[in-house]
């Protein structure tokens, strides 16, 4: 699907690779969800029981393989595993090649969090919650992360 949205919009610095970003190097497990887009590193049903074995990356250690030494904007939604994430982009979030950030999360406390290390890095934050629902504690939202932009960030 990645493949054909790329070259129906002739996207020209997209480059897909298929490995999982995480918070070390080397092999992890992907969980393989019921749905397409629910496929996750964190077994977080009992139902989750067919998975297959990816090569991990941390985000430090694909900038560096692809040479890349500026990130406009980084999209992730990676269904619970967005610590593993953000623990793998300290050199990046150091030195500041990512400019943008939009992030999902899952949970009111990882998103509490990830407030706190983005805005560590100098980050101005902004989040919205779109799923929250007290009975099921299943909180969901998005994370808008930015270095350079004031424009429709606040704190």
């Amino acid at each position: 699907m990645l493949l054909f949205h790329i070259a129906l919009n002739g996207a020209r610095n997209i480059y897909p690779v298929k490995v999982c970003i995480s918070d070390h190097d080397g092999i992890d497990k992907l969980y393989i969800g019921n749905a397409s887009g629910t496929h996750t590193l964190k077994q977080f049903r009992k139902s989750m029981l067919k998975s297959v074995n990816v090569k991990a990356f941390t985000f430090d250690s694909l900038i560096d393989l692809y040479g890349i030494d500026h990130v406009d904007i980084l999209k992730c939604d990676v269904e619970g595993a967005e610590l593993d994430v953000i623990k793998g982009m300290s050199k990046s979030l150091t030195s500041g090649i990512v400019d943008k950030i939009a992030l999902e999360w899952h949970s009111k406390p990882i998103m509490k969090k990830l407030l706190q290390i983005f805005r560590s890095y100098g980050y101005k934050c902004k989040v919205y919650t779109f799923l929250s629902d007290a009975t099921t504690r299943l909180n969901i939202g998005y994370l808008y992360a930015s270095m350079n932009e004031d424009v429709f960030y606040e704190d």
